[in-house]
């Protein structure tokens, strides 16, 4: 069995403060575009041009730095993607036009986009697949949690004259505090510490043989399991409600800016929930069926998310209260979706290349969200958000439940394979060793062979 590294849910608390940071920057556009729109006098599709742009450049970049991080210091390239993205979220607070805006809000995603697979891969390291799930669902609790504390926050903010800046002050500086936190206080593991096939080896002898190589990661594209998921990123219709939620209650339903964001307290709390326990049923869902548990958790879960997103887009409660009701059911299922995607595509890669893979998947993602971010804005200016929604929100969210029905294909076979070679690897690993304290006695017997 793996040891446990030391503190290991103090490390990953210091983890997820990046994370909450990068996440709580975004939800400043989302909860207080209303108020920068009526500040600037933009149109409705700059709301989709500053989800865009961030997402394209997070695309292009989040796969650069995962590899930068898995070639050098993970520790040091995550703490300089916090700090760095930081200081450009507190400068996007002074910015005095929507050009400003949309410029220095882009350039901090330059930097956040190497979080998340770094994190990740870092997350694969310090929990073994028996409690990896717990692990995700509280990382993303975390997440949740704080973004249903800043939520309704950001969203008051729009009653103050240029309240919209202090988000971006509070993000930023958060951010910055989380990075020096990192760079003090955590340690990393090492690839592969959890692997239960490589647990006797030292960090030296697991990372000789886990390094990372282009033949490695062209690879990562072969395994079937990894190409359907990034494929089903494509269809990312569950991302496009959180962005324009707060717009949508305001131009659909019409309640005004800070009662609409009163949604994102018991969406956050439904999504603090719904990561934790969809953490611990995840890890139930595997004890049962090791083969296919994560596949039909992450079935239900999309499957549920669709009926969530109908009831908060496609029906006029006329009460905020009933809407609020909706969105807590809504964070409850999105809030288990991203454990069963993470839990799926850590099972399927080997250690080194699971920051690699990650950035790839959330790449592709980013770039989907970004174009259907623009195509969902200007589809409502012309046809109407509702019906935006339905085609949009509702419809790709069942697409990608469809998806998922191959998994159960791919899945089991992706995941042996996987073990397999770490079984490998531990034989090689051994075989040096023995050979190395065989040519030791051989010398301490003075029969060495003559160079």
């Amino acid at each position: 069995m793996s040891s446990s590294p030391p503190r290991r849910w103090l490390q990953l608390t210091l983890l997820g403060g990046t994370l909450t940071t990068e996440t709580s920057e975004g939800s400043v556009i989302s909860m207080l575009f209303p108020a920068i729109q009526a500040s600037l006098a933009l149109p409705l599709s700059a709301l989709g041009a500053l989800q865009a742009a961030p997402k394209l450049l997070s695309a292009a970049t989040g796969p650069l730095w995962a590899q930068l991080a898995a070639r050098t210091n993970r520790k040091a390239v995550l703490v300089s993607c916090a700090a760095l993205g930081g200081a450009w979220c507190v400068a996007t607070g002074f910015a005095q036009s929507y050009l400003q805006i949309l410029l220095l809000f882009t350039f901090s995603a330059l930097f956040f986009s190497g979080t998340q697979p770094i994190v990740t891969a870092l997350l694969a390291d310090l929990f073994d697949d028996k409690s990896r799930g717990r692990a995700t669902g509280y990382l993303y609790g975390l997440i949740a949690l704080m973004i249903a504390v800043l939520g309704p926050v950001m969203g008051q903010l729009s009653q103050v004259p240029g309240g919209w800046r202090y988000g971006f002050f509070a993000s930023g500086g958060v951010c910055l505090v989380s990075g020096c936190l990192i760079a003090v206080f955590f340690k990393d593991p090492g690839v592969g510490a959890s692997e239960s096939e490589l647990a006797a080896f030292s960090r030296t002898e697991r990372e000789e043989h886990s390094k990372l190589t282009w033949r490695a990661i062209i690879a990562l594209c072969e395994v079937r399991t990894f190409a359907l998921v990034v494929v089903q990123s494509l269809f990312c219709g569950q991302f496009l409600l959180l962005g324009v939620a707060i717009v949508y209650l305001v131009e659909v339903d019409g309640f005004d800016n800070a009662t609409a964001s009163l949604v994102a307290l018991p969406g956050g709390i439904g999504g603090m929930i719904g990561t934790f326990c969809g953490g611990l049923l995840a890890d139930r869902a595997r004890r049962i069926s090791p083969r296919a548990g994560y596949v039909a958790f992450f079935q239900v879960v999309g499957a549920l998310c669709a009926v969530a997103s109908v009831l908060c887009t496609q029906v006029d409660w006329g009460s905020i209260v009933v809407f609020c009701a909706c969105f807590f059911f809504y964070g409850l299922v999105y809030g288990a979706w991203p454990v069963a995607t993470q839990l799926i595509v850590i099972d399927v890669t080997l250690p080194e290349l699971r920051g690699t893979a990650n950035a790839i998947r959330i790449a592709v993602q980013l770039g989907a969200v970004a174009a259907l971010s623009l195509l969902l804005t200007h589809l409502g200016e012309r046809v109407g958000l509702k019906e935006a929604a339905l085609l949009l929100v509702v419809g790709l969210v069942l697409v990608e439940v469809a998806l998922t029905t191959a998994l159960y294909w791919t899945y089991p076979r992706d995941r042996d394979a996987v073990h397999a070679e770490l079984r490998r690897r531990a034989a090689e690993i051994e075989t040096e060793e023995t050979e190395a304290q065989e040519r030791l006695d051989r010398a301490a017997l003075g029969t060495s062979p003559i160079q």
